[in-house]
């Protein structure tokens, strides 16, 4: 049992270090000498899965998402141009604040790309007040309705995340860091 705990917690931290994806396949066939658990064989291969959906040049896994107006809408409508998803979360209301402002600068610097916030909690009025006060358009705004299978769908572990995706859907950078100096980079990818 200890041995599969540990296996699986190996797993998954190698499997979240998405700079050694090229390693991964070597990797799960040592997980699968090692574990003998199978919810936890299908809990690696389901997040090995996720990872690889999430790759550059597939199609964003599509998630049902809350509007401001609370509508429902399919995230495979918000491309329309090159488009750069970043998240939020009603309880970290300083990273919020401090990530509105980095997209203003963004947005002024890149205006061929949109800047969609992801709100990782369902809307509530207070948020539609916040967004007034901050100045932030609600139309560029949307929220989870279920977190933990938009999570698990877009591999959502931290809340800095950055996705860039081109304008038919297509992932260009499934596993940027919004917050990192470098993700500018990325912007500038062709």
């Amino acid at each position: 049992m200890l041995k599969n705990n540990l296996a699986r917690a190996v797993a998954f931290e190698e499997l979240l270090n998405f700079e050694n994806h090229d390693m991964h396949e070597t990797f799960l066939r040592q997980f699968l000498l090692i574990n003998t658990s199978n919810a936890y064989l299908n809990e690696v291969l389901s997040l090995h899965d996720d990872i690889n959906n999430m790759g550059k040049g597939r199609k964003l896994p599509e998630l049902f998402l809350q509007s401001h107006t609370l509508d429902r809408i399919s995230s495979n409508e918000l491309f329309k141009k090159k488009t750069v998803l970043y998240f939020w979360s009603q309880t970290q209301m300083t990273h919020y604040r401090s990530t509105s402002i980095k997209v203003k600068e963004l947005e002024a610097e890149y205006p061929n790309y949109a800047f969609i916030g992801i709100c990782i909690q369902p809307f509530n009025e207070i948020v539609n007040q916040v967004h007034k006060m901050m100045g932030i358009d609600p139309n560029s705004q949307f929220a989870f309705t279920d977190f933990d299978a938009a999570s698990k769908k877009w591999v959502l572990t931290l809340l800095n995340k950055g996705i860039i995706i081109d304008e038919n859907g297509k992932i260009i950078e499934g596993f940027g860091n919004f917050s990192s100096s470098s993700f500018i980079k990325l912007l500038n990818k062709k």
